[in-house]
């Protein structure tokens, strides 16, 4: 497991605080609704390169919408039904906005080794490029990276679950 230094150690908490909140607020939306919570975790500690879940995008029009997460299965990087929905959501919202640029964050539970996290979430980043490209969004305007186990806060099945995701930002 990766044991970040002193500086990302406090980063890494304050996601974890703000990550358990979010799974908090999800699991008691989840009875009216299968989108991930719109949460910002930069409020709460400052700017860094840490990912930002439900970024909001100002299309063209001026209305403002709010880019979800897309959640994977354990140890895969395919879409279920929930996640294509959600990612058609974000693809909507970002073709409305022409020239925005994306950011895809691939994330992972803490299970598995430092390098194949890495990698897994890699793949979950790009698996959702290539979907939001299928749904129209210019391939050419999205970016990804990977932050393997880096900022999974989950201690047990369901904050794993909440872990295991592609985030959506705009810079």
């Amino acid at each position: 497991m990766h044991v970040p230094n002193p500086h990302s150690l406090i980063r890494h908490l304050a996601l974890g605080a703000t990550a358990l909140a979010a799974a908090l607020l999800g699991a008691c939306a989840a009875s009216t609704s299968q989108t991930a919570p719109t949460v910002n975790p930069q409020a709460s500690r400052g700017a860094s390169d840490a990912p930002t879940v439900g970024a909001a995008v100002a299309p063209s029009a001026g209305t403002q919408c709010s880019l979800a997460a897309a959640y994977f299965p354990y140890d895969s990087n395919e879409l279920d039904p929930t996640a294509r929905a959600v990612l058609e959501r974000d693809a909507e919202c970002i073709k409305r906005s022409p020239g925005a640029r994306a950011v895809i964050v691939g994330m992972t539970d803490p299970r598995g080794s430092e390098d194949y996290n890495l990698a897994l979430g890699e793949r979950r980043a790009q698996t959702a490029i290539r979907y939001l490209s299928a749904l129209g969004v210019d391939a050419a305007h999205l970016d990804s990276r990977s932050t393997g186990e880096e900022y999974a806060a989950g201690s047990d099945e369901s904050g794993w679950a909440s872990d295991r995701r592609a985030e959506i930002s705009t810079p």
